[in-house]
């Protein structure tokens, strides 16, 4: 499996973001991704593939996206 990149921190601009394991007092093992600089940290998932996915999930890009998408359908732009 292609080994996920994690984004910079949404808060602050920072690069070094870290993925932590062991999150929380549960027994389970639990993961999630926190920022070097501003130490924000992502949401808590059972495995680490699923909170870099959460961590670089951003909610307002993929607005833009959608956004810009049903723009372009509108004044009837082709998809290529």
């Amino acid at each position: 499996m292609k080994e996920q990149m994690l984004k910079g921190c949404p808060f602050c601009g920072g690069k070094k973001c870290l993925e932590l394991d062991n999150v929380g007092y549960d027994i389970h093992p639990n993961y999630a991704v926190c920022c070097d600089n501003c130490e924000t940290t992502g949401p808590i998932k059972p495995t680490k593939i699923q909170a870099i996915r959460a961590w670089n999930n951003r909610l307002e890009e993929k607005r833009i996206q959608k956004a810009a998408f049903n723009a372009g359908v509108r004044k009837g732009i082709k998809r290529g």
